[in-house]
């Protein structure tokens, strides 16, 4: 596994569109557990990217630089709790804007970190780990594993949100 030059969202002169080629932004939170499952990820891989395209209101997600589609309610509660939403508001601002230059965001699910930066940087990174599924299609979907992990995701946030006073 490449090693990943990480930095801090908070840091003073932090990445910026111009900029975020050269390094990845970690995103100042938390991954609820099991949040890559909720998103409809089945595979084995400690690294998923992940992108939103909010004008056709769809989830992707990739472990092997093959992007699926994912189920976006998980992700949407992440971006629309107190606990975390203000986390990921420059990933959603640059996420809304037209073109090429669309982020994407790696989840390490050993870490339970979320980090952004251009597509390129993120694939290399997924296409380099082991362990990647290769899927043609979307996983099949079994809406009641998928509540339960809704439900996870949810509690937790709602924990954390109390936890951090931002319930």
């Amino acid at each position: 596994m490449p090693d990943v030059a990480l930095e801090p969202a908070d840091a003073p002169g932090r990445a910026t569109r111009a900029t975020r080629g050269l390094s990845l932004v970690e995103l100042p939170l938390t991954l609820p557990p099991m949040f890559a499952e909720a998103c409809g990820y089945q595979g084995e891989a400690r690294h998923i990217a992940l992108c939103w395209i909010p004008e056709l209101g769809e989830l992707w997600w990739s472990d092997n630089g093959q992007a699926t589609l994912g189920d976006s309610r998980a992700f949407l509660m992440l971006c629309g709790h107190p606990a975390t939403s203000d986390a990921l508001k420059d990933y959603q601002r640059e996420a809304a804007s037209e073109g090429d230059e669309r982020p994407w965001l790696l989840v390490d699910r050993d870490r339970r970190r979320l980090s952004m930066g251009p597509h390129e940087r993120i694939w290399r990174m997924v296409e380099a780990q082991p362990n990647g599924r290769r899927l043609g299609r979307r996983p099949r979907l079994d809406r009641y594993r998928q509540r339960q992990l809704e439900h996870i995701v949810s509690s937790w946030l709602d924990w954390m949100g109390r936890r951090n006073g931002r319930a």
